[in-house]
């Protein structure tokens, strides 16, 4: 029962009765209040609305880049990120693969996505290339996504500039050699040479440079020192101004890469300032709750761009992109 205040006491007739009141004009339409709302839209027509604006406002998504090492890329595992990324999503996804090795020839991509690829040619035995690498972008076909492919030197760099609704963008996705050595050292110090030319000569207004550097930077890995590729990045970040996402606060997860008990922080997103406004946050899939078929994790770098009525083409929805503000 509904507690009433000692000096009310006296009045209980009266507060039974604008109780009962209050209870008749919850039950009324709502066109029958005096300052009314629009004639004829009753409370549930109302809340029928709201309803179907919640509905459609939970079809909307992003922009996602997403990159990770595939240690190898099979049939299998393709059709997993396809199920994944791509079919009947809400969120447009850029996935960029490192080390897909060879498999890439024995695959058939899906035409309804943009598939740009780069391989070392390990067929040619007398080169001295040897065997893994390999690197893929792949994303749905969309007239707000323009991409064309840029030549590179090295089959360890995969290089696209285009448009990315409305952004004018450049990816370099990356990998660099794991080994320590002179020859090693001799191929990445080519990749290096090569994307600081890149770097150089960009005209675009965002840049990100992301993949496997099989790299060890102590401000991620606290019981590690730089080596040379941990200095290369921060030598790129102080003369090329640019920002180590996996050190920003945007970022949520350390470790890229986890075998047992060893953990490492050995690939790396870098982007301009350019292109920083427009990266809402960064998430290593730590746990592998996404994808678990690598001892590398995921790595999702979300854009404030919203989408929304544009069509997608694997479950026939429409969805349209604009950027958010």
């Amino acid at each position: 029962m509904k507690k009433i205040p000692f000096k009310e006491r006296g009045n209980i007739a009266y507060l039974n009765k604008k109780e009962e009141k209050n209870k008749e004009q919850e039950k009324a339409p709502l066109n029958s209040s005096p300052r009314g709302v629009v004639e004829g839209k009753n409370k549930n027509y109302i809340t029928k609305k709201i309803g179907e604006k919640k509905e459609k406002n939970k079809k909307k998504g992003g922009i996602k880049i997403r990159l990770i090492n595939v240690d190898g890329l099979t049939k299998v595992k393709y059709g997993e990120l396809l199920d994944l990324f791509f079919k009947g999503k809400r969120n447009y996804n850029i996935l960029c693969l490192t080390e897909t090795h060879h498999n890439w020839e024995r695959l058939y991509i899906d035409e309804n996505l943009e598939n740009f690829s780069a391989m070392r040619d390990i067929r040619d035995k007398t080169k001295g290339i040897k065997k893994g690498g390999g690197l893929k972008i792949l994303m749905e076909k969309d007239k707000n996504m323009d991409f064309e492919y840029i030549t590179c030197a090295s089959n360890d760099i995969l290089d696209l500039e285009g448009k990315c609704f409305n952004i004018d963008l450049k990816i370099i996705l990356v990998y660099f050699d794991v080994d320590k050595g002179a020859k090693g050292k001799e191929i990445n110090d080519l990749i290096r040479l090569e994307i600081e030319e890149k770097i150089k000569e960009n005209k675009k207004e965002g840049l990100i440079i992301l993949g496997d550097f099989n790299a060890h930077m102590e401000i991620l890995e606290p019981d590690r020192k730089n080596d040379a590729n941990g200095k290369m990045i921060s030598d790129w970040c102080d003369k090329y101004d640019l920002i180590l996402l996996n050190a920003d606060e945007k970022c949520v997860g350390t470790y890229t890469r986890i075998r047992g008990t060893q953990k490492s922080a050995i690939d790396m997103v870098l982007v301009n300032d350019g292109f920083y406004k427009y990266c809402k946050d960064m998430n290593i899939d730590e746990k592998q709750e996404k994808l678990s078929f690598s001892d590398h994790n995921l790595i999702s770098v979300t854009l404030r761009i919203t989408t929304n009525n544009v069509e997608n083409k694997f479950n026939g929805k429409k969805m349209d992109y604009g950027r958010s503000k």
